[in-house]
Formats: C-alpha cells, structure tokens, sequence
C-alpha cells in the first residue's frame, strides 16, 4: 500500500508507567509515507481498499530498554461522530525492542480491512502496549482517518469501460504519449485499445475515445478538435501555469476535451484507490460533458 503522507502522533499522558524522564512524552508514534511530508501535526487520511491487506511503516520512538507492541482498533465511522466496531486489538506490528536504540521502524499490517460496496470512512486508533501488559490495557497512541474502496476486478474493469463506451456512443479507445503508465493498466485489465504512438494522431475518429498518457507535440494539421472526445494528461502545478485538476469543455457537436492536470494519477494505479476513482470520473466526464461551450469549436489547448 502507497502512502505519500508523513503524520505526527503524540501519545498522551497516563496509562503505562512513564517511560521518559520529566514531563516530555514517553513514546512518540508517526506514520511514514515513501515520497513527501504531510505537515506538523496533521492526521492525514489513508486510501486503501477493502478485502485488502493494509501495510504501512510506522516510526515508534521510546526509551532504551523498552518492549513495545503497537496495535489498533478499527471502527466504521458513522455521522454525528457515531461509529461501530469491526475489529478490535489488531496486532499491526510486535517485538519493538529498544535495545541499544530509541527508535524502530515498524512495519504495520492490517491482514485484510472489511469489504465495501461503496466508499466507506473508516477510523484506525493506534494503541501501544508494554511486553507483559494484558490486552485490556493499552495506551492511546492517536487515531488515522481510512478512506476504503471497493476493489474493482479486471472483469468488472472491462465491462465498466465497455458500458461507459456504450453509453457514449463510442466504440473504441486510443492512446498516444510518450509515457507508458496507462497503457499497463489497460493491458492488465484487459481493456482493448488501439497504440497511437508518442505522437499525435494525424486524422481523428468521432467514434473513438482519445487519452493521451503524456503531452504530445502540437498536432500538425488539425484545425478543429469539435465533435471528438478528447483527454490529455498534462504536467500538473510544477512548471506550469494550471493549477491542479480536470478542465472540461464540451461543444454543440457532442464531442469534449478535458485536460487533466493531477500529478502522478496514472501512476500506481493498481494501487491507490483514489487514482482509480478519478480515472473512472474523468472517462465518464470525456465521454458525457456536462456543459456545452458558448465556443462550439474546440482548439488546441
């Protein structure tokens, strides 16, 4: 599981015999993320899918000498602050021994999160307990916001391509770009589509769903982009002027143009929930606009 947060947890005081001298806090827990750092203080959320396992490393700081275990009770968050409880003293990582050392990495793991049938708020909260403490006695160590999907198979991936091609009025997809993210995860999901190449395509087919997985040169010889479905995967906020996001604009002959500017969707597809949930609003976007342009021909952008 792909976690590109960084959280700082603080475990409050009470509970276990005090482990630091003086008033400073006797263990410190942070979730590590692989690429960037959330911020000072934040509980970011978690993506993660269900009937999955759930991994994530977990930087624990403690005294020399220290025999911890770090676990977590798991619960469905309801509204008005309501929630039920799924599972309850999950062990996510044992045998921290602070040996001649003050900090482990630890890698935690959820075997396997509850099913869903549909975006559901989870509520992970972390415990620590002392080697010899029994169960019922673990110390708060902070709580993480999960935000768990359903996992979508290949199969059902194909027919939900097929069905949102069919609703459009289309019959097929090509892909053109340099890059190569989304051309993978249409091969390992069994998706049919036509290979374009880097460069873009010299005639266009109303009938056909364009993605461009990388920005290709400045099409050489279209003049009008009405009428066609259209999607470009652009550079995101760094070294451009867009902001991030999905820009649409549709015209009076049917067809749309959105260009996508979000850092790093295709890449990790396979596993991060939230690029996959984008992917399938921004085809569903390409292929039934929302808004008709005041503009009815559409250009290159």
């Amino acid at each position: 599981m792909r976690i590109s947060v960084l959280v700082l947890m603080l475990l409050a005081s009470g509970g276990l015999p005090a482990l630091f001298a003086g008033n400073a806090p006797d263990v410190a827990v942070r979730c590590l993320g692989p690429d960037e750092a959330w911020g000072n203080g934040g509980n970011p959320p978690i993506y993660a899918f269900g009937g999955q396992p759930l991994k994530f490393a977990a930087e624990v700081t403690a005294p020399i000498g220290s025999h911890l275990g770090l676990y977590a009770n798991l619960f469905q968050a309801g509204d008005g602050g309501l929630s039920l409880l799924l599972l309850k003293n999950l062990p996510l990582s044992q045998g921290l021994a602070f040996d001649g050392r003050t900090q482990w990495i630890a890698a935690c793991t959820v075997p396997s999160l509850p099913p869903v049938k549909r975006a559901t708020r989870m509520l992970l909260k972390l415990l620590i307990r002392a080697q010899g403490q029994p169960p019922e006695a673990p110390r708060p160590a902070g709580a993480v916001d999960l935000f768990v999907y359903p996992r979508l198979a290949a199969g059902e991936w194909k027919k939900t391509f097929a069905a949102a091609l069919e609703q459009g009025g289309l019959g097929r997809i090509a892909v053109f770009g340099r890059e190569g993210g989304l051309r993978r995860f249409l091969r390992r999901q069994q998706i049919a589509f036509e290979d374009l190449g880097a460069d873009w395509p010299g005639t266009l087919d109303s009938q056909c769903l364009y993605l461009g997985d990388s920005p290709p040169p400045k099409p050489d010889g279209i003049v009008s982009l009405t009428g066609f479905h259209i999607t470009l995967f652009l550079p995101g906020a760094s070294g451009s002027p867009a902001l991030p996001g999905v820009y649409s604009v549709a015209d009076t002959a049917g067809g749309s143009l959105v260009k996508v500017t979000l850092p790093a969707l295709l890449d990790h597809l396979d596993e991060d929930p939230r690029n996959q949930q984008t992917l399938l609003e921004i085809l569903r976007q390409a292929l039934n606009p929302r808004a008709i342009a005041e503009d009815s021909t559409s250009t290159w952008p």
